[in-house]
């Protein structure tokens, strides 16, 4: 390990990226990339917060009936 110095680290490096970076190739890249949210979304208002609470109470009852038909008694 004596004969191991950092301008032979430095150099094994530099030759290393060297012989590394040579053999890379460059991508190819086939096709394209479709941004699909730019072309084909299209926004929506959301829907005020009482249109929904409506719905919600409205099937709430609904259930609140079937269940209280289910267990009644005779």
């Amino acid at each position: 390990m004596a004969g191991n110095t950092g301008i032979d680290a430095m150099w094994d490096a530099k030759a290393f990226l060297e012989e590394d970076l040579s053999k890379k190739t460059p991508v190819i890249r086939t096709g394209a990339e479709i941004p699909f949210t730019r072309y084909f979304y299209k926004y929506q208002q959301p829907t005020p917060s009482e249109e929904p609470e409506s719905q919600f109470m409205k099937l709430e009852r609904s259930v609140s009936e079937r269940v209280a038909r289910l267990f009644e008694k005779d």
